[in-house]
């Protein structure tokens, strides 16, 4: 990112932020809606753009990380995709670790000393990469 121009680097920052609006919160959508403005506004003069942003929100519905994350994934840089992907990979051992409290949750008492995560981690950690991919 450092080899690109500022109007390049206000375009890319403009890019992530129309990627995150879906799934920001109302006060950050109406910051998010105006830096994409006009950066559309200072790009007007190269090209036309017809983008139309969803309107204002001013619910209190909670912001889906891990999507956000994932929709930001094509337009990062590689080092931006690094980040990224080290905290989707968070989320996912997260969600392995919920399924095996819930695995273990549901054994019987006489079965629940012999069950540990080394003989489940591959069953789950199979799962979830099946799970992600049909998503994809």
């Amino acid at each position: 990112m450092s080899s690109m121009g500022t109007t390049e680097k206000i375009k890319h920052l403009a890019n992530l932020m129309h990627a995150a609006i879906p799934y920001a919160n109302g006060k950050s959508r109406a910051h998010m809606e105006t830096f994409i403005k006009a950066s559309e506004f200072m790009d007007s003069f190269h090209q036309t753009s017809s983008m139309e942003l969803s309107a204002c929100d001013l619910s209190n519905e909670p912001i889906n990380y891990e999507a956000l994350l994932q929709s930001l994934q094509p337009m990062c840089t590689n080092k931006e995709l690094d980040l990224v992907n080290t905290i989707l990979n968070f989320y996912k051992t997260q969600k392995i670790i919920q399924t095996y409290q819930s695995m273990k949750d549901f054994l019987p008492a006489s079965e629940n000393n012999n069950f540990n995560l080394q003989k489940i981690l591959p069953i789950i950690e199979n799962f979830l990469e099946n799970h992600s991919s049909l998503e994809s």
